[in-house]
């Protein structure tokens, strides 16, 4: 096709040949123009590509940037703290105590030859008698237990002091094989049967069962073995080891016996004795004077 500019017609045709006319320079810019745009799509075909390539290369690392940004985010969090636990100064400074030996006194608050006014000023627990010269007995509760605290003197002296427990009528015995029961320790004795006439309230409920027994006992006797060591004296002697806690408990409930143990140590003698009267518990911890115990 061929434009004339001064009749102002395109001519497609030539007049003598009748050949088709074309314009040389519009077809060179129209190639130039399609080259162009397919050398664009091409790039554009190859960005894309690539920008996909480069994407699945990089996202390894997103991940684990994303991870690192989470913890960094975790780590910045300010968790409170429990707050710490303060002792006072005081209670700090203060040896621990035992309900059963007190603090560094040799029994309870009081020393070995404290005079019978000073305990009688100072002792907390529930007055139950006065009236004998040797003997002054309070009502404590240790461990939950009922427990008789006795101080004996002599020419008003602290010489021993007791933490008697007594137990109320055993319920279950008819339960035990007392046939293939053997007798061990010795006969319940007399003193001890007398204690139970002086003290006839003084009962705990919670002590009526062989089982209950035997754990408290068991209790007392490995708590002072814990504290004192291995007794140096003991009435079972070699045989010790050959009874059980729950055993030495059913004999000594059924049949009213007696087993003692004793500990020797540099101001005071120490005894464990675990009874039985009218089928009823005992289990007195005592410490002497050493001084003057015979």
């Amino acid at each position: 096709m061929y434009y004339c500019s001064k009749c102002e017609k395109e001519i497609t045709t030539c007049p003598a040949c009748k050949q088709r006319i074309s314009d040389t320079t519009a077809m060179l810019y129209y190639q130039l123009a399609t080259i162009c745009f397919a050398v664009a799509a091409v790039f554009f075909l190859l960005e894309l590509e690539l920008q996909e390539k480069t994407s699945k290369a990089l996202q390894p690392f997103k991940a684990a940037a994303e991870i690192a940004e989470k913890k960094a985010k975790i780590e910045a969090v300010d968790i409170p703290k429990p707050p710490k636990k303060t002792t006072p100064a005081s209670k700090a400074q203060a040896p621990k105590k035992s309900p059963i030996r007190g603090q560094t006194a040799d029994f309870r608050a009081a020393m070995w030859g404290t005079s019978r006014s000073h305990i009688t000023d100072t002792e907390k627990a529930q007055l139950l008698n006065d009236a004998s010269a040797y003997d002054l007995d309070y009502l404590d509760t240790i461990n939950n237990l009922n427990a008789v605290v006795r101080y004996t003197f002599s020419s008003n002296r602290l010489e021993s002091g007791h933490y008697i427990f007594f137990g109320d009528k055993c319920s279950n015995l008819e339960q035990l094989d007392q046939a293939s029961l053997k007798k061990i320790g010795d006969n319940t004795p007399n003193s001890i049967q007398s204690l139970f006439e002086i003290f006839p309230t003084q009962r705990n409920k919670a002590l009526t069962d062989v089982k209950s027994i035997e754990l408290f006992y068991h209790e007392m006797l490995t708590s002072l073995v814990a504290q004192l060591g291995e007794p140096i004296e003991m009435t079972l002697a070699e045989q010790e080891n050959q009874f059980t806690p729950g055993q030495k408990a059913a004999t000594v409930m059924a049949f009213n016996r007696a087993l003692s143990y004793s500990w020797d140590t540099p101001k005071s003698i120490v005894d464990l004795v675990f009874a039985a009267h009218e089928n009823s518990m005992y289990l007195s911890i005592s410490y002497h004077n050493r001084k003057t115990a015979k």
